[in-house]
């Protein structure tokens, strides 16, 4: 199952430092596009603990990490399609990921 709408603003702390997420939109579908959101953000070094632990409870299919920028797309295509992208970071970010794809002449 996933959460579905797993980025940094869903996840907060209890008192006791416990994690939590918040506004959940459960779904069955594939992790690894879940885990896309939050590894494709700007992260802070201390997430990198939530990786490993994910990997080592769920594990992930070899590749995983070069996948998620493709999974991301849903994401950024999402920002565009929603006219939220006032600073062109998200249409940049559709061509770098499709950069490599792209056929020259």
């Amino acid at each position: 199952m996933n959460h579905g709408d797993l980025w940094q603003e869903n996840i907060l702390a209890t008192a006791a430092g416990e994690p939590v997420l918040i506004d959940p939109a459960v779904h069955y579908g594939w992790p690894e596009s879940e885990l896309s959101m939050l590894w494709c953000a700007l992260r802070p070094p201390v997430s990198e603990r939530f990786f490993a632990v994910y990997r080592e409870i769920a594990g992930l299919d070899d590749g995983w990490e070069e996948r998620l920028a493709i999974l991301h797309l849903r994401e950024l295509l999402s920002v565009i399609a929603h006219d939220d992208d006032r600073d062109g970071g998200a249409a940049h970010g559709v061509r770098e990921v499709v950069k490599p794809f792209l056929r020259r002449g």
